[in-house]
């Protein structure tokens, strides 16, 4: 029987895909399965930001019998046993480099090849929590001029939301000893008449091709999400609709709720505006 540290470098090897998986509570995981251990791992980093339950996601190598083996971290494939990558560009190894060091701030590094490029910057993006694995693809997907475009969006986005925003006076003045600011209270009644108006407007206006402002995540409890954020406001200023509707955003609390409310209405408002122009 192997013990626990053992890698069963065999059975990852053969396997026909690979499954991300993770614990949610009550017995119950998330699971979802992917044709590249690469892919595995970006989304095994995603749900653990995702469900923030202190649990990790894992990886597991799945054969085509059925039989599965646990990826350790530290376990790096041979060429032999990753699937190949199926990534479609034009981009360099030059040039993939560059949008990494756009992405990290740092830098360029540069690669042995077009592959070893590919896979840093795939990793790079999701480390970042900017953009999933299928955005990063769509990228590499452009031109070196568009994906620069779109890369240096989502830094700046990244680098506003990290930021710390100032506490003005005029804030101060309306805070009370607790750090709560006042707010004048209506009852449910009137409260469900303004958020039931503000949901129209907002709606209408996506309807005429009027992007939505963005949520505040400047409160303390959005701030792993903030990088989520600025990829999708991304996107959503450089009308990337594929892929707004191809990001993947698990509504499991208020403020990913709050980015695929965003999301929907952009891609309302960038549909209505294609509509227009055709």
């Amino acid at each position: 029987m192997p013990k626990h540290n053992d890698i069963d470098t065999a059975m990852i090897e053969r396997a026909a895909y690979f499954s991300a998986s993770i614990f949610v509570g009550s017995g119950q995981f998330r699971t979802e399965d992917f044709p590249t251990l690469e892919a595995a791992r970006e989304a095994a980093i995603r749900f653990k930001a995702e469900v923030n339950n202190g649990r990790r996601g894992m990886v597991y190598a799945v054969t085509a019998e059925g039989r599965s083996a646990l990826v350790p971290d530290h376990y790096q494939p041979s060429s032999k046993g990753e699937p190949a990558m199926t990534t479609e560009t034009t981009l360099s190894s030059t040039q993939i480099a560059q949008l990494s060091a756009i992405l990290t701030g740092g830098g360029m590094k540069r690669a042995n090849s077009k592959e070893a490029a590919t896979k840093r910057f795939l990793n790079v993006a999701a480390e970042s929590g900017a953009f999933g694995h299928d955005a990063a693809i769509e990228t590499l997907a452009m031109s070196f001029e568009a994906a620069t475009r779109i890369v240096e969006a989502i830094k700046a986005g990244i680098d506003q939301a990290n930021a710390t925003p100032p506490l003005t006076d005029e804030i101060k003045a309306e805070a009370v000893p607790g750090g709560e600011p006042n707010r004048f209270r209506l009852n449910d009644a009137g409260q469900k008449a303004i958020k039931t108006g503000k949901r129209a407007a907002t709606l209408e206006a996506a309807q005429r091709g009027e992007l939505p402002a963005a949520p505040d995540f400047t409160a303390e409890t959005h701030k792993r999400f903030r990088p989520k954020l600025a990829a999708v406001v991304a996107m959503a200023e450089a009308g990337d609709l594929a892929g707004l509707k191809a990001i993947e955003i698990n509504p499991i609390s208020s403020s990913p709720k709050a980015i695929a409310k965003y999301r929907d209405l952009a891609v309302i408002a960038l549909e209505a505006r294609g509509k227009e122009a055709a």
